[in-house]
């Protein structure tokens, strides 16, 4: 499924257990209230609550197929990336790396995909025994980094673009 799809799947279950939620918010306070509790309020509150485990079991779910998607979309993106930021790298070599603002973003993404590379490394390296956070943390790193590698190598592919055409234009000039 699309990144979207799982996207509005994983709202639609964080709202139907925010909605489950506020039934059986007011039932607890009634419960609570109550003095004696009597069967019906016990009734009242365990009707609400009953089956809010499951949809917030739903959504954690849904959020995780989202992620596990944008992770899979990222990577994607990263593979192509990497094969461009290859070429570009090529290019600069053969065009005898002019030191010019195409120089300069080919740097930048060379830093970012070195960024990138760490992140991804980081990642690979946590075990079973890491927590949760941690995988959160380290699994956040590593798409925000793609995602400026991605950013800097199309930043970079533009800007030897442009150098690209100007010398072919200053080359037909003379």
């Amino acid at each position: 499924a699309e990144v979207k799809e799982l996207d509005d799947l994983a709202e639609a279950a964080l709202a139907k257990a925010q909605e489950m939620v506020a039934v059986a918010t007011p039932a607890r306070e009634a419960l609570q209230a109550a003095d004696p509790q009597t069967p019906e309020v016990v009734d009242g509150f365990l009707d609400a609550a009953k089956d809010i485990a499951s949809a917030i079991d739903a959504a954690r779910g849904a959020l995780h197929e989202r992620e596990l998607a944008e992770e899979q979309e990222l990577r994607g993106l990263l593979e192509t990336s990497r094969a461009t930021f290859a070429t570009l790298q090529q290019r600069q070599k053969a065009s005898g790396a002019p030191e010019d603002d195409a120089s300069g973003k080919l740097a930048a993404a060379a830093e970012a995909m070195a960024a990138v590379d760490a992140a991804e490394a980081a990642l690979a390296a946590l075990s079973y025994e890491t927590s949760e956070e941690e995988w959160v943390a380290a699994l956040d790193a590593f798409l925000h980094a793609a995602g400026k590698a991605a950013d800097a190598t199309m930043e970079a592919e533009a800007a030897l673009d442009a150098r690209d055409a100007s010398s072919v234009s200053g080359a037909r000039a003379l």
